[in-house]
């Protein structure tokens, strides 16, 4: 995996990112499952779109033990 600096930050991330979106509706196993693989390949950026709480909540669980080293990348008001 590439890295790049974000910016003007201190924040290095992967160039390729997982998109959360695609997490509706999928059971806990299925994204514990897509975050243990993009972490085992250097992913450590991601893009939380959507307002789902159910997503937010398996993705939360999903990270919480290696929270330190991902960059969330979110948006306000997308309702």
């Amino acid at each position: 995996m590439q890295y790049r600096k974000l910016g003007n930050t201190s924040l290095t991330v992967s160039e390729i990112g997982l998109g959360c979106e695609g997490f509706i509706d999928r059971s806990w196993d299925y994204t514990k499952e897509a975050f243990d693989l993009a972490l085992s390949q250097g992913v450590n950026v991601m893009d939380l779109y959507s307002p789902n709480p159910d997503m937010q909540q398996r993705v939360g669980r999903a990270i919480a033990p290696v929270r330190g080293k991902f960059v969330l990348q979110a948006h306000l008001c997308t309702r």
